[in-house]
């Protein structure tokens, strides 16, 4: 009997429950991919094909495409298209197949949706638009290495966080213990507070030790999953560019071959591209800003808790010795 893992979706705008599997996610963004040549639509997660069914694997793959759903439910391009609108609501089997079809056999994907764009009409500079594109695509290479040196960095932190960090504190937590357990062998009264209190600092090390080893979920988790994610979104502008660059060079291959009338077309389709790579660039900045400012104030205050504590905790062993 073949086995599959459902993920259970409530949409805002019905409150009615849908069910998806991996496959109908993957449907999903291929449709996306070819219907929006000009949108950002990072990829799904891997599918895993071996031991797929595991725990970890599952509640990993559930966030990743819950992040993803949430990004293209946000878009507000893909949010009110028909295909999302289809994915997100149809819970009747007949109706699934006719507006899979339907979204399948779609005029306008790839270059045709173009068509469906209304811009401004004033013509662009085609100078301050190369430099723009050229300045944009020099910042998601940068973007890209920065997150991806960050992201080292973070995955070499969460295992000195659960590895060195942990350990080295359980044994000065140890060895604070042992001294103790040979001060106990001075059983005069006056030696005893601090017996007590060199084993409360030894205990307090070890509790901070596994403070170190828990606290890579409540800060670094979100930082690493927000890199991950955007690394995703950085990888599909090269072919958006791509798109309007090839528009561009039409316009120059062109040129001296047509006619004004002809000319005039082939730059206003030209422009329409630009305009709508220009509004994808805007909402990828606008976004992002929100996106790091939220990031970064998570990480931080995450952090600042978590030093906080092991500060109240030092100042709670160290009050034991005002005994001894």
């Amino acid at each position: 009997m073949k086995s599959f893992i459902a993920y259970q979706l409530t949409p805002t705008f019905s409150n009615i429950q849908v069910s998806r599997r991996y496959k109908h996610f993957d449907w999903l963004h291929k449709q996306l991919v070819e219907k929006y040549s000009c949108v950002a639509v990072p990829p799904l997660p891997e599918k895993q094909i071996s031991g797929r069914f595991e725990e970890d694997f599952i509640l990993m793959r559930l966030r990743a495409l819950q992040l993803w759903m949430d990004r293209m439910c946000t878009h507000p391009v893909i949010a009110g298209s028909d295909v999302m609108v289809h994915f997100l609501s149809c819970t009747d089997e007949k109706r699934w197949k006719v507006g899979k079809r339907k979204a399948e056999k779609d005029d306008y994907t790839g270059g045709k949706f173009f068509f469906t764009v209304t811009t401004p009409p004033h013509a662009l500079d085609a100078k301050v638009v190369d430099q723009q594109m050229e300045r944009f695509g020099r910042f998601v290479k940068s973007m890209d290495d920065s997150a991806k040196h960050l992201l080292t960095i973070a995955e070499n932190g969460v295992r000195k966080y659960q590895g060195s960090f942990k350990k080295e504190h359980m044994k000065l937590g140890g060895s604070f213990i042992a001294l103790a357990k040979s001060f106990e062998f001075d059983e005069r009264p006056a030696a005893q507070p601090l017996t007590r209190a060199l084993e409360h600092s030894g205990k307090t090390y070890e509790d901070i030790g596994r403070l170190f080893a828990g606290q890579p979920e409540l800060d670094f988790k979100g930082l690493m999953e927000g890199l991950q994610e955007y690394r995703g979104i950085l990888s599909t502008f090269p072919d958006i560019l791509a798109v309007q660059r090839a528009a561009t060079q039409k316009i120059q291959e062109s040129a001296g071959r047509l006619n004004d009338s002809e000319m005039a077309t082939v730059q206003s389709r030209a422009d329409v591209i630009t305009y709508t790579t220009q509004a994808e660039m805007s909402h990828f900045h606008e976004v992002r800003v929100g996106d790091f400012k939220g990031y970064m104030q998570a990480f931080l205050q995450s952090q600042i808790q978590f030093h906080q504590r092991v500060t109240q905790m030092l100042q709670e062993t160290l009050q034991a010795y005002d005994q001894a």
